[in-house]
């Protein structure tokens, strides 16, 4: 399969940029580049946070949205988030507190 790419060092900050104009009525960004959250977020509601790789597009942040989580971490291909991006993410929640939803990938449980 052929892929198009301008600068492979850039390409998990093109596919952001790209899903955040595609759907603007349901995340936008955050100070930190690699956390995506959700438009509207209700007051009295248990935040919900998730984030990965990004090898699996759109996965994590497709999950961002209405009714669904609140914010989502972003990492590189096949490597997780940092943890100030996972702290960012939990950091943009304005609920009565926070769920972090995580998969068992081995730095993110370190």
């Amino acid at each position: 399969m052929q892929r198009i790419l301008n600068n492979p060092d850039d390409i998990v900050d093109e596919m952001l940029e790209g899903f955040l104009k595609a759907h603007p009525e349901l995340a936008e960004r955050t100070e930190n580049p690699r956390v995506v959250k959700a438009k509207s977020m209700a007051p009295d509601k248990v935040g919900v946070v998730t984030g990965g790789g990004s090898g699996h597009k759109p996965a994590f942040i497709g999950y961002v949205g209405e009714n669904m989580c609140d914010a989502a971490a972003v990492g590189e291909i096949c490597s997780s988030p940092t943890a100030a991006a996972f702290l960012d993410a939990l950091n943009v929640l304005t609920g009565a507190g926070a769920w972090h939803v995580s998969t068992e990938i081995i730095p993110e449980i370190i």
